[in-house]
């Protein structure tokens, strides 16, 4: 079974000989969920991940034409989580750290988005990224999700913010 692990809406290859080719003589189970059957050949058997897994390790059960064959497997790819985010309010081009669990140290596995727009990601950690609120945002903006995805899948936990425009009273400077 490629690959060695998978999310809810992945695909997943079974390989092997002699095949049949009609998806019809196929049941196919992750766990105790059934699987959808995308396609088959003589060599293989591709289907999608079911959404509602538990746990790491999933007990594939294929069925052909009735007959069951022995066990396959495969890790679930696990969901990070959002915890909390360290800035309530911030206007563009701002950094931002979201904090959670599970995140890649990888900053290109992971993606952002704070109201929808794609964050660049400055630093990561498996417990904290620092992003980038894009300048295009529109602005400004009242409780707007912040998002992760890791390696393609969406994180749990749920958190807001706002954007607003920066602004500078008149007279006052800044050091």
């Amino acid at each position: 079974i490629k690959p060695e692990s998978g999310a809810a809406g992945d695909k997943m290859t079974i390989s092997g000989k002699n095949l049949p080719k009609q998806v019809s003589a196929y049941k196919l189970f992750v766990g105790t969920l059934p699987a959808t059957i995308q396609s088959v050949t003589d060599k293989q058997v591709v289907f999608i991940v079911p959404s509602g897994l538990t746990g790491e390790k999933q007990t594939v059960t294929l069925y052909i034409a009735g007959v069951k064959c022995d066990p396959l497997y495969f890790k679930t790819k696990a969901a990070p989580v959002i915890t909390g985010v360290d800035m309530l309010e911030a206007p563009p081009s701002s950094p931002i750290v979201i904090s959670g669990k599970g995140f890649s140290t990888k900053a290109s596995e992971n993606t952002v988005q704070v109201g929808g727009a794609t964050c660049q990601i400055t630093a990561c950690s498996a417990t904290q990224i620092t992003a980038v609120i894009p300048e295009s945002i529109q602005c400004p903006q009242r409780d707007i999700p912040v998002t992760v995805k890791t390696n393609g899948v969406d994180a749990k936990g749920t958190v807001t913010m706002s954007v607003t425009m920066r602004t500078i009273r008149g007279g006052e400077f800044l050091n």
